[in-house]
């Protein structure tokens, strides 16, 4: 069936013919009015333009959705969880603040057996085996809270998200992405929980003030760590300089964990007060504003 064609007139001119899209283009331009007269290619007779159907009352365009974002899980509080987390984070600032010392008080003594003014007596154990237990009752509380705060996220905000939960875990296992991956996973989890706080507002930035110096912090204290394993302690001043990588040790974990105790209760309270101000996500960020204002942040 051919497509009708219009003529348009204009004064006394007559305009055309015009295909049906650009009598609807004239309609949004202005230049065809509802007391325009016009006429069909097959006919002689004119009619206004506001009798021709569906020309004047044509429904507007549908918007284009934004695809949402994928569910894993239904929302889960973080209050006790983050709590608990911080806890635990709280006791290895304690337990990292006793290393320093003892390693201190090791050190000193291994100088003094050294220099032959004590006693060949046993030096202070380190507790390896309370360390290594509270080490893994503490990443799993960790990882277990980093999987709830992601699985979260899509009910806070209508948001694309790159990294599926399931990096949650396995960015702490896959070398060498461990190295960088879980510090991606929390820095796009803080971002788009600060962003759904905010009403959507693509200005809030993560707060990478704490994100940055934990990861280098984290990174650290493996490097160290396995500098202090593999280090020979079959003398007095092997012992001592032992101990000197156990307080650079013992340090960072202290520094480390109170900056975890800070992004994990910020992460928590983001995502409690974003679901307490809505009970359906907000509105999806436009991408282009995002990193438009990250450019000036």
């Amino acid at each position: 069936m051919t497509t009708k064609k219009w003529f348009v007139f204009e004064g006394e001119d007559e305009v055309g013919p015009i295909g049906p899209n650009g009598l609807r283009k004239w309609v949004r331009e202005g230049r065809i009015l509802k007391d325009t007269l016009i006429r069909r290619d097959d006919q002689v007779f004119l009619v206004r333009a506001d009798e021709v159907r569906g020309l004047f009352d044509e429904p507007p365009p549908a918007r284009r959705q934004e695809p949402r974002p994928m569910m894993h899980g239904p929302y889960a509080s973080l209050r006790a969880l983050g709590w608990g987390t911080a806890a635990a984070m709280a006791v290895w600032v304690l337990v990292a603040m006793y290393g320093v010392f003892a390693a201190i008080e090791q050190h000193g003594m291994a100088e003094r057996i050294a220099a032959g003014e004590l006693a060949n007596t046993p030096l202070l154990g380190f507790g390896g085996v309370v360390f290594t237990v509270l080490f893994l009752a503490t990443g799993v509380l960790f990882v277990y809270w980093l999987w709830n705060a992601r699985v979260n996220v899509p009910h806070l905000i209508h948001a694309r998200m790159h990294l599926a939960p399931s990096w949650t875990i396995g960015a702490w296992f896959v070398p060498p992405l461990n190295l960088w991956r879980p510090f991606e996973v929390l820095d796009e989890i803080d971002r788009l929980s600060a962003e759904a706080a905010a009403d959507g507002d693509a200005r809030v930035p993560a707060q990478r003030g704490l994100l940055v110096p934990w990861w280098l912090c984290t990174v650290a204290i493996v490097a160290v760590g396995v500098r202090y394993e593999f280090m020979a302690q079959d003398s007095t001043e092997a012992i001592a300089e032992a101990a000197l990588w156990h307080v650079t040790l013992a340090s960072l974990v202290v520094v480390a964990a109170l900056l975890a105790t800070a992004v994990v209760l910020r992460i928590t309270f983001l995502q409690e007060r974003a679901h307490a101000a809505h009970q359906a996500p907000v509105e999806l960020h436009r991408p282009h504003l995002h990193r438009a204002a990250l450019a000036h942040s």
